[in-house]
């Protein structure tokens, strides 16, 4: 979808960032970060500029180099203090490079954001693709303070049907046992929708 609209026009800042945010899911970080460091150029005042961010930290923690990573989840969080990605990117640096008792300062600040966050509904949720991200993240979240399952069953949301605006780039099993994917969200007037099918069932 993102690459029809980069035909339509390839100077969209927009498209440019969710198409850099999806190769950076699917571990061609090289290019996601290409795609959003020219967004950011022609729109260097972006009013979404955190989600920019956003993409650099995720390509940032894929490449190991966490003092990046939280260079970058913390210029996000200065635009969009309520943003998760960059709240769980800026845990896993933290742990990364030491720190923890500022990794969980910042787990506590994104489960005031989702009060029912756990490792096992993060993975299920968005999975990651790129099998070293996804240990990495899963190490550095528990030991961050993110519970790995929560203390109760929670309520199964009914099945969706698919969705146009899907977009699912399929990978071998991540630690964790799960089918992997990637979710496209749509931001919309600067709220995000996540508009997706369920995985198919392995």
């Amino acid at each position: 979808m993102f690459s029809r609209s980069l035909l339509i026009n390839p100077n969209s800042a927009m498209a440019l960032t969710l198409a850099g945010w999806i190769e950076t899911m699917c571990g061609n970080q090289g290019a996601g970060r290409e795609m959003v460091a020219r967004a950011q150029r022609l729109n260097p005042r972006d009013p979404r500029g955190w989600l920019m961010s956003g993409v650099m930290a995720l390509a940032a923690v894929i490449d190991e180099n966490y003092a990046e990573a939280e260079w970058w989840a913390e210029r996000a969080l200065a635009q969009n203090r309520r943003f998760a990605v960059a709240l769980r990117v800026l845990a896993v640096a933290l742990v990364k490079l030491g720190r923890q008792n500022r990794a969980r300062q910042a787990v506590r600040e994104l489960l005031e954001i989702e009060p029912e966050l756990t490792i096992s509904g993060f993975f299920a949720r968005i999975p990651v693709p790129v099998e070293s991200m996804a240990k990495t993240y899963a190490d550095a979240l528990k030991t961050a303070g993110l519970p790995r399952r929560a203390s109760r069953p929670m309520p199964r949301a009914a099945p969706r049907g698919p969705c146009p605006y899907s977009w699912w780039c399929q990978k071998p099993l991540a630690p964790s046992g799960i089918k992997v994917g990637i979710r496209v969200r749509i931001f919309v007037e600067d709220r995000c929708k996540l508009r997706c099918s369920l995985p198919p069932k392995s």
